[in-house]
């Protein structure tokens, strides 16, 4: 099997182990509407070795944008939150415990075809 193969195969298997009945916990950034900060935020990460399970960009009203992340390990969010407000573009930090409802619309929306969107 390739390294490729074996690593995309480990993915999805922490995908489904984080799909449990527990809530979904996500961490809500605010951040400045600058077109490098997504790459700073999933770049901390990687560099961090912090496995996303999603990471979501929505615009917000004061020119700022919001970045929704989950991750894998919930006992990993006090670390993860300090290292993110290091970032210059990183206005705020705050921990949803119960995301639920909101990323399972998110993910049905995202599993539409082009076709169902009229």
């Amino acid at each position: 099997m390739s390294k490729h193969a074996s690593s995309s195969m480990n993915t999805s298997y922490a995908y489904s182990n984080a799909q449990s009945d527990s809530p979904r916990t996500v961490l809500l950034l605010l951040v400045d509407n600058h077109p490098h900060v997504m790459a700073q935020v999933s770049g901390l990460c990687a560099r961090r070795g912090y496995c996303l399970t999603s990471m979501i960009c929505l615009p917000d009203v004061n020119g700022q944008r919001q970045i929704w992340l989950e991750l894998n390990d919930i006992k990993l969010m006090p670390q993860v939150i300090r290292q993110l407000q290091k970032l210059h573009d990183v206005q705020s930090a705050r921990l949803i415990t119960n995301a639920s409802v909101f990323l399972d619309t998110i993910e049905k929306l995202a599993t539409k075809s082009i076709d169902d969107w009229g």
